[in-house]
């Protein structure tokens, strides 16, 4: 039956694409001042998001059809817990930068989980192959040829050139590497090699997928360089965040492809102009409609019985937002904690109203943990939450990268409050980095995160 139901399935699918092949349109670029930069990070397997993504990027170059073109991806690209990259090996991640090179050229600097699907050697040879210019200071003693840390793009007489950094923090990249890394810590790196870099070429960008907290330090040593890059990319943090400092624009682009940040630079002046945009992904849009079919046909090949089973029903839409308030509320009831704290980077993506299948609600609820509870007195709660709910601070000094999630509520410094929160923020290494400070927490039995919540949707 299942078989019967693909089959029926792609019959649709071609239907509707009226069986459009891949053959997206090719740019042909003159020589021009102007240059056209398509800033993309953290997309983790976006599949959602890459049609409605090629859809703006083709529409906005259309804007500029003399202009030349670049498209950055600044690491995080893939998503070890997308169950269709993983049975498709992350063949659509591959396609979708075939896309991006019919356009213009690729730059792309390695994050940490850009090897959670294809071995690390295979990936950037397939990318290679793709003529995707593969960047950045990750470093291994399994690396079949050392990557470079920059590549230069040539627009009409100038040179731009994209410095690549990358995190150093070997436990966010796959365990079964860990032991061959040799990567520089990203601010000491560019310290040292900064100077050289900026004064071969006209302009520079710097892409960093090192984490909010090793950007403060990127930006202060930046800030005092004379040659000063026309703007920093950051990522690793799914931050919504975009500002100024010293003069430097330094960019977000949040999560999963929810923003295109487009930077437009002219030349043809005394000085270069910077001109950013935000292009907001609607996802009730279709977008490309051949790459839009290509990947409905393979999830229809890939996804099993499993992943299509049904594991609840979602009352109303829900953005990201409202499906953490119900998360935490969740959290909440189920402990009788006065305070639930989740990690931020736990949620992949809101929920439609309707029936949840399975390999959705992972994408929603990206990992498994345990419930931990603690008692903690108002003042050091008030601590906590003082660092929590980062996603609603605008100003850089106050924020940590990493933050949890926590719902509101009115604290006495006499009282005593119980904290629920999943096991990953209880490590000791995450503890002072989330929380603030170190508690002594126990697990709450007889459950977990995803148990919980299923069986919260299949109580409506």
């Amino acid at each position: 039956m299942q078989k019967f139901l693909n089959s029926m399935l792609l019959v649709f699918i071609c239907f509707i694409s009226a069986c459009q092949p891949q053959t997206p349109a090719v740019v042909q670029v003159e020589t021009s001042t102007s240059l056209l930069i398509f800033n993309m990070a953290d997309m983790h397997s976006g599949y959602d998001a890459y049609p409605i993504l090629l859809s703006n990027i083709d529409q906005r170059m259309a804007q500029q059809p003399k202009a030349t073109s670049v498209f950055v991806i600044n690491g995080d690209y893939f998503e070890a817990g997308s169950v269709v990259a993983q049975k498709s090996k992350g063949k659509l991640d591959m396609a979708f930068l075939a896309q991006l090179t019919h356009r213009g050229e690729v730059v792309f600097n390695i994050g940490n989980h850009d090897f959670d699907i294809i071995d690390m050697n295979d990936f950037i040879a397939q990318a290679t192959a793709l003529r995707v210019r593969v960047i950045g200071t990750f470093a291994s003693s399994e690396l079949s040829t050392a990557l470079p840390t920059f590549t230069d793009i040539d627009f009409g007489d100038k040179t731009l050139r994209f410095i690549g950094v990358d995190t150093d923090h070997s436990r966010t990249f796959p365990a079964a590497m860990r032991d061959s890394l040799t990567i520089p810590v990203p601010q000491d790196w560019l310290t040292q090699h900064y100077a050289e870099l900026a004064k071969n070429s006209d302009y520079n960008v710097v892409l960093s997928h090192a984490g909010l907290m090793a950007d403060k330090a990127i930006l202060t040593f930046l800030a005092s360089q004379d040659t000063k890059p026309l703007y920093i990319l950051g990522a690793h943090d799914h931050l919504n965040l975009q500002t100024t400092i010293s003069n430097m624009p330094y960019l977000h682009t949040t999560f999963k492809g929810q923003r295109l940040v487009v930077v437009n630079l002219l030349t043809n002046a005394t000085k270069p102009q910077l001109d950013i945009e935000n292009l907001m992904t609607d996802f009730s849009q279709v977008g490309e409609p051949s790459f839009a079919a290509e990947i409905a046909v393979t999830r229809a090949e890939v996804l099993s019985a499993d992943d299509l089973a049904i594991v609840g029903s979602v009352p109303k839409d829900m953005g990201l937002n409202e499906v953490v308030d119900w998360t935490l509320q969740t959290m909440r009831d189920k402990t009788g904690a006065d305070a639930a704290l989740f990690n931020h980077s736990s949620f992949g993506s809101g929920l439609h109203q309707g029936p949840l299948a399975n390999y959705r609600f992972n994408q929603f609820m990206r990992f498994e943990n345990k419930l931990m509870i603690a008692t903690v007195d108002g003042m050091t709660l008030k601590a906590i939450l003082a660092k929590a709910n980062q996603h609603l601070q605008t100003d850089i000094n106050l924020l940590s990268g990493d933050f949890v999630y926590a719902n509101t509520i009115d604290v006495q410094d006499s009282q005593t409050y119980k904290i629920v929160t999943p096991d990953w923020v209880t490590l000791p290494d995450n503890q002072l980095n989330y929380l603030g400070t170190q508690l002594s927490f126990t697990e709450f039995e007889g459950t977990t995160v995803k148990t919980l919540l299923k069986e919260a949707l299949n109580s409506n």
